[in-house]
């Protein structure tokens, strides 16, 4: 599918083992055909539910070589994180959706909600903290508002190959549209 120029999207990619696959994937589709970086590079592949992807120097040069976009779905962690944290000690828990180091590393993150609405995901992305149980994690990997919002609107746009007409408000784009009661910007984070 690669060397005819097809995407690959979706491929879940949940941790670092799986995104090594799949990386590899597409280099071999590049060494055993006439696909290039750049072919790739176009493409604006993404993998699906890369929430437990570490922020590993290699796995991010690798993202940066593709312009692959990471997604990930930030409820999972208060969800799944504890059993991992359990099951490979803590040192498990710098897996857990490494956004700022993703971000500061220049990589996009897509944000994911699965039907679910974006502001649960959005103020665990903000704040790290399980509304549940009062737990955090990873708290250096938080993102400010800003960035949280991008991922689930332009970001999202842009690895849709539909930034042209959709992601941002402004005139000649589409607009899906939402009124809230609060300011996003001046609530507390736990209110998001």
């Amino acid at each position: 599918g690669l060397p005819r120029g097809w995407r690959i999207s979706g491929a879940h990619t949940y941790g670092s083992h799986g995104f090594r696959t799949l990386a590899q994937v597409i280099y071999n589709a590049m060494e055993t055909s006439e696909l290039t970086k750049e072919d790739v590079r176009r493409m604006r592949m993404s993998g699906a539910h890369s929430t437990m992807i570490g922020a590993l120097p290699e796995l991010m040069k690798t993202a940066k070589d593709l312009n692959f976009q990471i997604p990930m779905r930030f409820t999972s962690v208060p969800e799944e994180g504890p059993y991992y944290i359990v099951e490979y000690g803590p040192e498990a828990e710098q897996f857990l959706a490494p956004a700022r180091s993703w971000l500061d590393a220049g990589i996009k993150i897509n944000g994911e909600a699965h039907f679910n609405p974006i502001w649960p995901e959005i103020e665990f992305a903000v704040t790290r903290k399980d509304r549940k149980t009062g737990n955090v994690f990873n708290a250096r990997e938080a993102v400010d508002r800003v960035e949280a919002m991008k991922m689930f609107t332009s970001w999202n746009a842009y690895w849709g190959f539909a930034e042209k007409y959709a992601g941002k408000l402004e005139a000649g784009k589409w607009a899906d549209y939402i009124v809230i009661d609060r300011d996003y910007f001046k609530i507390p984070a736990s209110e998001i």
